[in-house]
């Protein structure tokens, strides 16, 4: 009996999930529209004479109109968070890779001089960890090159200063080596704040939709007998 319930309550929510998308992709590839539909027929309702009094009878006098204008004001609101927020995100992500190709390529130079002047150092070649592949996460880039830049910096910057990498120049490398770590955090911020309005438009955006219906199978009801203001509502 047990397992039948629980069994029970998870269809009850896949199914309450598959209305909820359905409702939404409803509206989802003509969202303007919807919205631009839904201000019409808001402003006609609450300015029309003759529309008053019917649409009060169901529940829907201004202070019941008000509620579609501040779901769909919300909406518009969002919306432009939005794609504000996005816009955003793709500019920090640019910024970001541009960052991390200019820092590895940088860093694979250095590496390089570093391997000539020590050839034949076993113990630098160890110390600077010149063996094998370089890391491909952010993390692990950060962690092999700040030791690289370090011991470099600590121990060898007369040796490598023969083939034109200067003091100055790893010094530089470490910043940008720690600016990379900000960009990434900023990008994962500004990634975050998109993906979140996102969810948050889709949710008011589902609210509106559902008030939206209510309105219009109660106007129908309301209006049946006076089609006219319908087609005024463009709902005929």
């Amino acid at each position: 009996m047990f397992q039948f319930v629980c069994v029970l309550k998870l269809r009850l929510v896949y199914v309450a999930h598959l209305v909820t998308e359905k409702t939404i992709r409803m509206y989802s590839f003509k969202t303007q529209d919807f919205l631009h539909k839904v201000a019409l027929g808001l402003d006609k309702a609450q300015t029309i004479p003759e529309l008053k009094v019917p649409l009060a009878a169901y529940g829907y006098d201004d202070k019941g109109l008000v509620a579609g204008v501040k779901l769909h004001e919300k909406v518009i609101t969002l919306q432009a968070d939005q794609g504000e927020a996005r816009s955003l995100a793709k500019e920090a992500t640019a910024t970001f890779q541009q960052a991390r190709e200019g820092m590895e390529s940088l860093y694979r130079r250095h590496v390089a001089i570093a391997r000539f002047v020590f050839e034949e150092d076993s113990v630098a070649w160890e110390k600077l960890q010149l063996d094998g592949k370089r890391q491909r996460t952010i993390a692990g880039i950060q962690w092999q090159a700040k030791m690289f830049y370090t011991h470099l910096l600590d121990d060898y910057v007369e040796a490598v200063a023969l083939l034109g990498l200067s003091k100055k120049e790893i010094q530089e490398s470490i910043k940008l080596l720690d600016n990379l770590v900000s960009l990434q955090s900023l990008q994962e911020q500004a990634k975050k704040r998109s993906q979140t309005l996102t969810q948050m438009k889709n949710e008011a955006l589902e609210n509106l939709v559902v008030w939206w219906r209510r309105f219009t199978k109660s106007a129908q009801l309301a209006l049946e007998s006076q089609p006219q203001y319908l087609e005024t509502l463009n709902l005929g």
